[in-house]
């Protein structure tokens, strides 16, 4: 739970959205709409904070807050 609360809490000060919106089943297009360029902005994010490599073909399957989290779990344990 550490990885989303980090990762929420970049979504609320970096992007200016409301903890309320933020659950980890929120969709990144569906629920938080974030278009390429503010995905793209977030992953740069993520990487910085746990400072970790998200591959393309990782980035392609991350469709939700807990898709983020796993990808991101995942890297750590390298």
């Amino acid at each position: 739970m550490e990885i989303y609360y980090k990762i929420k809490h970049l979504i609320e000060t970096e992007l200016g959205f409301d903890s309320v919106e933020i659950t980890p089943f929120s969709g990144i297009k569906s629920d938080l709409h974030l278009d390429s360029l503010d995905f793209v902005e977030l992953t740069v994010l993520v990487e910085k904070e746990f400072d970790i490599l998200l591959e393309d073909d990782i980035s392609r399957k991350i469709f939700t807050i807990s898709d983020f989290c796993y990808a991101v779990s995942l890297k750590l344990k390298k």
